[in-house]
């Protein structure tokens, strides 16, 4: 935990933060419909990423949620369905989000989304945190509102993270989260907010 969070670490008013660096749509050699989806938004905190803007890095505190919404294009052969193989995604008309509203949130998904080695193409996406995202899909003609429909296939979509230690300008090497973290106090986390202000 020193290595992710050394600030925390040492300054007793202050949370865990990472930085990071989001590239959508990545692996697309393993991808499945990818070219279905018209936009993907990560949102962390009130930070928003769009696919298609400049590269840049954003900034990830402890108690922020996090979120992956992928959306299908309107005129698409398929459509998402409710009933995500995924962890904590949930799906309306278009658009599936991958919702992480615990106080790990940013941990949790690199945990719970992290692509199987033998889904990364080897030597691309050098970055130890490759993320699989999927969705079950139907033809449209054949979707029914929150129904799984049971000769769906599922769409299968990478993103990439370059995860950093707060400040640091050379990126983590090691995907070894721990798979447990306890809460913070609620007395800790607003001393630190407030000394934000």
């Amino acid at each position: 935990m020193r290595s992710l969070f050394p600030a925390f670490a040492t300054e007793a008013s202050a949370l865990p933060t990472l930085d990071f660096q989001p590239t959508f749509r990545v692996n697309r050699t393993r991808e499945v419909d990818g070219d279905q989806v018209i936009s993907w938004t990560l949102t962390i905190g009130n930070d928003v990423f769009h696919s298609g803007e400049p590269p840049r890095v954003g900034h990830w505190t402890y108690g922020q949620p996090v979120t992956l919404a992928l959306q299908w294009a309107k005129d698409a052969p398929s459509l998402p369905l409710k009933g995500s193989p995924s962890r904590n995604g949930s799906v309306s008309g278009p658009v599936i989000r991958f919702q992480f509203k615990d106080s790990w949130a940013m941990l949790s998904m690199l945990l719970h989304h992290s692509a199987p080695a033998s889904q990364v193409t080897p030597g691309k996406d050098t970055s130890p945190f490759v993320l699989q995202f999927q969705a079950y899909e139907s033809a449209p003609g054949n979707y029914r509102p929150g129904n799984v429909i049971s000769s769906q296939v599922v769409a299968t979509v990478f993103l990439q993270l370059n995860v950093f230690p707060a400040g640091a300008k050379q990126p983590l090497q090691q995907a070894a989260f721990p798979t447990k973290a306890v809460d913070l106090p609620n007395d800790a986390v607003t001393s630190a907010k407030a000394g934000e202000q």
